[in-house]
């Protein structure tokens, strides 16, 4: 039987038909453009959700708020407060992850209420087996920990004079999700850098991170090529390095034994890595002038973020003013050391 070639027209054509005989699949092109549709409908822009997102405050503000959108207390854990806007929630975190540093590197997941994460105390072991059948296998004695991860509630206020929610050309929303965004996050890193465990997130600088000394009396070419390789190779391909201000300075004198600057600051780079520096991690420690770096992956420090973030109002009664409190619970762990390496006496 003799081969026909068709056109590109042709073959639209035969499928067209094809695909209008059968009524199931006809259908569901139906419904996909409709739902196409819908979607496209539902679209909202910029301006709309700045206009959600003043409403709501205004309602809120002048307590013309339902009722029914108040959450309610159900245990002694939960939280009296209104859910925000979808709209305003993603605008503080988008500003969140523009000035966070560790935020945005680790390894988030939204949960709400406590989390107890199994992690491995002691791994397994595999032997070599001899090729008799009855030769018995080497058993392992694994053993389970657990990192518990809570709801720790971390709030902020924003004053709000009481004319600015009539005043048309005033961006409310900018405003209330700048500041609150720039408050929780410096509160957020600060907890995630060096917080005790306890009543907020357990900082990196808290956990137990194997050392790598610095040699000499000076920070050298030597000493940073120790911390990169201390680090196991299948963290390397995703870790970052995070320093002060103070070790900033070092690393982006280094040089290496051919004289050249290691530091890239097109990409604030070091063997490709990102340098990130963090205000958290002290540039003078216990006095003298010594400082920390950091090197790995940040995909395993873990953040629990918990019921969607809430809003509430404090009047005050003296002044033509109102605060607006923002809370959100969150908590964060280290939950593998091994995938990090430090130096804690890095001299400048």
């Amino acid at each position: 039987m003799d081969e026909k070639t068709l056109t590109m027209e042709e073959l639209k054509s035969v499928i067209g038909e094809t695909l209008a005989e059968n009524s199931d699949i006809k259908s569901i092109l139906d419904l996909k453009t409709q739902l196409e549709a819908n979607s496209k409908s539902k679209e909202v822009t910029a301006e709309e959700k700045a206009k959600e997102t003043k409403e709501f405050i205004t309602k809120l503000v002048t307590g013309k708020m339902e009722s029914k959108v108040d959450i309610s207390v159900t245990d002694a854990t939960a939280s009296m407060g209104y859910t925000v806007p979808t709209s305003m929630a993603a605008a503080i975190a988008e500003k969140k992850d523009a000035i966070a540093k560790i935020r945005k590197n680790a390894f988030t997941f939204k949960l709400d209420g406590n989390f107890e994460l199994p992690v491995d105390e002691t791994a397994c072991d595999a032997y070599w087996i001899s090729t008799n059948e009855d030769a018995a296998i080497t058993e392992s004695a694994p053993t389970v920990d657990h990192i518990a991860f809570a709801d720790n509630y971390l709030a902020v206020r924003v004053r709000l004079p009481l004319k600015l929610l009539n005043t048309a050309a005033f961006d409310l929303q900018n405003y209330v999700t700048t500041l609150g965004a720039r408050a929780l996050t410096l509160k957020e890193e600060v907890a995630y850098v060096g917080g005790s465990g306890t009543g907020e997130p357990k900082g990196l600088r808290i956990e137990t991170i194997t050392d790598v000394p610095q040699v000499g009396d000076h920070y050298a070419y030597s000493d940073l090529i120790a911390l990169f390789y201390a680090l196991p190779e299948q963290y390397r391909a995703n870790a970052k390095f995070l320093t002060s201000a103070a070790g900033m300075a070092v690393l982006r004198g280094l040089k290496d034994l051919a004289g050249i600057p290691l530091f890239t600051p097109n990409d604030n780079s070091i063997f490709g890595k990102e340098v990130m520096e963090s205000a958290n991690i002290p540039a003078n420690l216990g006095g003298s002038t010594k400082t920390e770096i950091y090197f790995g992956d940040f995909s395993y420090y873990w953040i629990k973020d918990g019921q969607s973030l809430q809003a509430t109002v404090t009047p005050l009664s003296d002044r033509l003013q109102r605060d607006l409190i923002v809370f959100e619970s969150t908590d964060g762990h280290l939950t593998n050391a091994d995938a990090f390496r430090k130096q804690t006496a890095v001299i400048v």
